[in-house]
């Protein structure tokens, strides 16, 4: 339901991707949720990506304060992963119910 009150979902870029690629949603923050875990985890490992790489060419590999910036960057590496597996499960459990209507509708 929206914020409306209406059930109809919004007609948007993001909810047409989501359409087209996982399914129908059931509610706005299946769409929102999931899209917003992924992309804060592929930033993340972005970060950790140019981080780690910064220290390494700033200061050579582990020397000085090379640790500063391999610590900051395994941090953010470690946070990555988990927001990227968990995206993609929230965005698949819609996908998954609709198949298991399937097969009962069957």
């Amino acid at each position: 339901m929206t914020e409306d009150g209406s059930d109809t979902l919004p007609d948007n870029k993001l909810f047409d991707l989501y359409e087209q690629y996982i399914g129908e949603p059931d509610a706005q923050t299946d769409v929102y949720l999931g899209f917003g875990l992924f992309f804060i985890g592929v930033a993340l490992a972005v970060i950790a990506a140019v981080t780690f790489i910064g220290g390494v060419t700033a200061f050579g590999y582990r020397e000085g304060s090379y640790f500063v910036f391999a610590n900051a960057a395994f941090v953010a590496a470690l946070l990555s992963l988990p927001l990227l597996l968990q995206a993609s499960t929230y965005c698949c459990r819609s996908n998954r119910r609709q198949c298991s209507r399937q097969r009962l509708a069957s």
